[in-house]
C-alpha cells in the first residue's frame, strides 16, 4: 500500500546529509540522466508531436517517434537501477577510502590531499 509518503522522505534524505549524497556517483549519474530524459521529451514534443495529426491514425508510428519512445524508456529504466545502486556507493566508491582511482576521485568529488 503506498501512503504517498516516499516523495517527501527522498528530498528529507538528501537534505540529512546532501554532500553525502552529491558525493555519490550513481546520485550523480542519476540526476545527468534525469536531464537527459526532460531533454528528450523537450526534442519529442518540439519535433515529432508537431505533426502528430499527420500520423496518428497509421498503424506504424513514424521511425522518429518510435525513437523517442525508446529512448525515453530506456532513460527511465536507467534512472531506476540508478536509484537503486545509490545505497552501494560506500561499497565501492566511498571518498572516505583511499587511495582510489583519480577518476573515482573526479567523478564522486573528492577531495585528496594527492595534488
Amino acid at each position: 500500500m503506498d501512503c504517498g509518503w516516499h516523495s517527501s522522505d527522498d528530498h528529507l534524505l538528501f537534505y540529512a546529509a546532501p554532500l553525502l549524497r552529491y558525493q555519490n556517483i550513481f546520485f550523480r549519474a542519476k540526476m545527468v540522466t534525469l536531464v537527459l530524459a526532460g531533454v528528450n521529451v523537450w526534442v519529442f514534443h518540439n519535433t515529432v508531436y508537431r505533426r502528430v495529426a499527420e500520423w496518428d491514425l497509421d498503424p506504424v508510428p513514424p521511425r522518429r517517434a518510435r525513437l523517442r519512445g525508446g529512448l525515453a524508456l530506456l532513460a527511465w529504466a536507467v534512472l531506476i537501477i540508478l536509484g537503486r545502486m545509490i545505497p552501494y556507493q560506500v561499497y565501492w566508491f566511498d571518498c572516505k577510502k583511499q587511495p582510489q582511482p583519480a577518476i573515482v576521485n573526479l567523478l564522486a568529488g573528492c577531495i585528496t590531499d594527492s595534488r
